[in-house]
């Protein structure tokens, strides 16, 4: 069975005092979720216990950011080990790893200092296997042999760099130009880039010469897409797509702003193009009206629909360290309840027929009821075929699912996270921020824990964390 045939069956429960779009939401929820814990392998069922555990205290959750962000950023095996034994005599051991690895953890604390040339790339080695289904590295055959057995597989992979700080403009052309590279790679079809990444000298102050520059080095990358295809599994050639990213509240208004006049320049109307909004950030409203009327004018002149992405958001404990470092109000949402009413408003917005006609509706979710409240929505409003579904990789069952469900009925699109260069380690700490970010914001009652833990995640406490 899927989806369009549970919907077209479902009956509502003239007893239940919720409304029937929230009924059929919750048992769609409860159908997917079903599945996914009947796909779900052993290993997943390991990875799963270790990150509840992981959410479940706060301590653990800080060593974790310290191991992975601080221990592996020196190239020197015997300074890497120094910071990884002072970390876990600082922090001591972290307890959501399994006994095994707790005791290896403790044999390096007491002797892995001795043996740095050894003990570090037996360590390194231990975090690559851990998050190789969520990182890649970008070295030429390894990602074009993963790449190729997605487009066999009909998955669409949307490609995102991993590294946003830059040191300067050496380094922002560098990246410039691997963009441009990667775009005229046969084996990528979509690409997600923020502007933070392309331009160092980002200023408030000299805005009229940052967007001119923005605008001029994104112009480059959407022509570069323009003139590139993919050719999908079906034998179908599409144009390639440029997604624009966003992390820090601060450059939300701008990378709108720079993604509009760069594609009202000549030649750019029939580029198509996205962008991502954050739920958890309040002025996304406002953005997202500005965005739609805009698109409206776009496809009304004979231009190409946009795409925009709704996202929970991703860099709460950022916005947070900055607002505290200025003495500011954080940005966001402070209550998962507001981020969620944003969420479903920006939704309900997004699927009006005068702004799905301008503009393609991605949903990147993890979060079960999230993903089946869109689904009853763009069924109810007949706008299934300008729906799509977005995921991370490396959430194998839920993914699962989704493709084996709905499939045949949306389009359905991987991220995936690569590194530009080597497989550096410290780029590890994205890891333990996407998939525990994925949990993050606070749930309010024991039902919705239990029903919308992604990827087969069972928390069942009043306190667990859903983000996603």
């Amino acid at each position: 069975m899927d989806v369009t045939q549970f919907l077209t069956h479902w009956q509502p429960d003239e007893m239940d005092p919720y409304p029937r779009t929230i009924q059929q939401s919750m048992a769609l929820a409860r159908w997917l979720q079903q599945r996914a814990q009947e796909l779900q392998t052993a290993e997943e069922h390991r990875q799963q216990a270790e990150l509840d555990r992981i959410i479940r205290d706060p301590h653990d959750l800080a060593t974790l950011t310290q191991l992975t962000d601080q221990a592996f950023r020196a190239k020197a095996a015997d300074r890497a080990a120094d910071q990884l034994v002072h970390i876990l005599d600082v922090q001591g051991i972290p307890r959501f790893f399994s006994p095994l690895n707790q005791t290896l953890m403790r044999g390096f604390q007491s002797f892995g200092a001795y043996l740095p040339d050894v003990t570090i790339p037996l360590v390194k080695d231990k975090m690559r296997r851990e998050t190789a289904n969520v990182i890649l590295p970008a070295e030429p055959e390894l990602l074009h042999s993963y790449l190729e057995a997605r487009r066999k597989a009909n998955i669409r992979v949307n490609i995102n760099f991993l590294g946003e700080a830059l040191l300067g403009e050496t380094e922002a052309q560098r990246r410039l130009q691997s963009y441009l590279i990667a775009l005229q790679s046969p084996y990528i079809e979509v690409i997600s880039i923020k502007i933070s990444t392309i331009f160092s000298q980002i200023s408030p102050v000299a805005r009229q010469h940052t967007i001119d520059v923005l605008c001029d080095r994104l112009e480059l990358i959407y022509r570069a897409a323009g003139r590139e295809s993919f050719r999908l599994s079906n034998g179908q050639s599409v144009p390639k797509f440029v997604y624009l990213d966003m992390e820090e509240y601060r450059d939300l208004h701008l990378t709108a702003q720079v993604m509009m006049r760069t594609l009202d320049r000549p030649g750019l109307l029939r580029i198509p193009a996205g962008i991502a909004l954050q739920a958890y950030l309040p002025d996304s409203c406002e953005i997202q009206q500005s965005l739609y009327a805009w698109a409206r004018q776009r496809v009304e002149a004979g231009g190409s629909p946009i795409t925009v992405r709704l996202v929970k958001g991703a860099n709460m404990e950022m916005e947070r360290v900055d607002a505290s470092i200025h003495g500011w109000h954080p940005a966001p949402y402070t209550t998962k309840v507001e981020t969620d009413a944003n969420f479903k408003r920006m939704l309900s917005t997004a699927l009006l027929p005068a702004n799905l006609s301008a503009a393609r509706l991605a949903i990147a979710s993890h979060n079960l009821f999230d993903v089946a409240y869109a689904i009853v929505l763009a069924w109810e409003t007949h706008n299934m075929q300008h729906v799509q579904f977005e995921m991370l990789e490396g959430m194998p069952t839920l993914k699962d699912v989704l493709l084996t469900r709905l499939s045949r009925t949306f389009f359905f699109m991987l991220r995936l996270a690569v590194v530009r260069n080597s497989y550096t380690l410290w780029g590890t700490s994205f890891v333990a921020s996407t998939k525990i970010q994925a949990l993050k914001t606070s749930c309010d009652t024991p039902f919705v824990c239990r029903l919308i833990a992604p990827n087969g995640w069972l928390c069942n406490s009043r306190s667990s964390t859903l983000g996603n």
